[in-house]
């Protein structure tokens, strides 16, 4: 289980589980003790979630190394990009721009790309 505390909005926290049978993003409420599974079937053993400091969205990579976008109010899901192993993303200071880190097992000189989609 990897816990990324980051919604200081709400108090909530994202992680990755499998507590479910497969592995998937999940949201804790401390406050109260609630669970709630916020992604099926996206998810995988290596899935970190990282908040957008706005706290409405969850970026993380998925299955197939695939970057999806969850927004925690409407619960929509988008897919944005598919990307390299052993890539990490973060977010602009105002949530607007996601970027990554395009990594490997033996980073190279020069591995850093940074990418900014208008979200």
């Amino acid at each position: 289980m990897q816990v990324v505390p980051n919604d200081y909005v709400q108090g909530r926290i994202a992680y990755t589980s499998d507590r479910a049978g497969t592995f998937d993003i999940w949201l804790y409420r401390p406050q109260d003790g609630f669970n709630f599974q916020l992604t099926k079937g996206l998810g995988a053993e290596f899935s970190v979630p990282y908040w957008s400091p706005d706290s409405r969205r969850v970026a993380f990579i998925g299955v197939g190394n695939v970057v999806y976008l969850i927004d925690t109010v409407t619960f929509r899901a988008a897919r944005i990009d598919q990307i390299e192993p052993y890539s990490l993303l973060d977010w602009s200071p105002n949530s607007k721009f996601l970027a990554l880190k395009v990594g490997s097992l033996k980073p190279a000189a020069g591995s850093f790309t940074r990418t900014q989609e208008t979200l």
